[in-house]
């Protein structure tokens, strides 16, 4: 069961589970089934005012049959009431606990790694949480919680006023369940799948070729493909970038 050392954390992943299964699910729905006004949600959620405790329990009520809230909401409100409000709202306690669970997003939502490849390509207009959400057909919520995840974890940093990549290298933390990367693998295939229908051939290479092998073989097919993949991103990568691109292998097997 996850844990989260505040609710911010907590509120902002339902509001993109429920806009992931509804992308027309608004921040007011939100609020009005946990009886709280949409400006002081937004307000929370930004992490410029924090929740009361009166908040806290229609927070468990608009929950109650969510088992991450009966786990959390006794240390929240300990929290709170110990007047540590500003730590409840924008920072946890253990700096590891943090990381664990940004490390975790990271994996399993695939427009993290895609920001900080936007990053990389010249921009001819002011870098926001907007532009970002429009340029990857995201909301805005689901990019600004992306952006201070990618800042905290120091893939981003910003310098004169600009948003920017620090060139680090992203890599798999370790530890990270199988569970993460099969989900941001899933929605890989669903973003191609909505690039075979919207983009032109031009524009994406989509194939598949079917085969019978010798299984035994699989391991070294692997490395081949791994090797492949890093040597066309290096031949993708020379020159300036003008577009985010991914690309999905998929070598699995059709019979039971």
């Amino acid at each position: 069961m996850s844990s989260y050392s505040n609710p911010v954390d907590f509120l902002q992943d339902e509001f993109i589970k429920r806009r992931q299964k509804n992308p027309a699910y608004s921040l007011r729905a939100f609020a009005r089934s946990m009886e709280i006004s949409p400006a002081r949600l937004s307000q929370v959620m930004n992490q410029k005012r924090a929740l009361t405790d009166g908040q806290l329990k229609k927070l468990a009520v608009a929950f109650s049959q969510n088992r991450i809230i009966d786990e959390n909401l006794p240390l929240w409100r300990s929290r709170l009431n110990k007047k540590h409000k500003a730590t409840l709202a924008c920072r946890p306690q253990k700096k590891y606990e943090e990381l664990r669970l940004d490390q975790l997003k990271l994996v399993s939502d695939w427009y993290h790694s895609a920001i900080i490849c936007l990053l990389e390509i010249p921009a001819q207009e002011p870098v926001t949480e907007t532009w970002i959400a429009n340029r990857l057909k995201i909301s805005t919520t689901e990019a600004r919680c992306a952006i201070n995840r990618l800042l905290r974890l120091g893939l981003l940093h910003i310098k004169d006023g600009r948003l920017l990549s620090t060139h680090a290298n992203l890599a798999t933390p370790s530890g990270i369940p199988s569970a993460a990367l099969r989900q941001v693998n899933a929605q890989m295939i669903q973003q191609a799948n909505i690039a075979l229908e919207k983009q032109t051939q031009t524009d994406r290479d989509i194939t598949s070729i079917t085969m019978a092998i010798d299984k035994s073989k699989i391991a070294t097919a692997k490395e081949m493909i791994r090797d492949f993949r890093r040597s066309l991103c290096a031949f993708l990568e020379e020159g300036v970038p003008t577009e985010v691109y991914a690309m999905n292998i998929q070598l699995f097997q059709l019979t039971k």
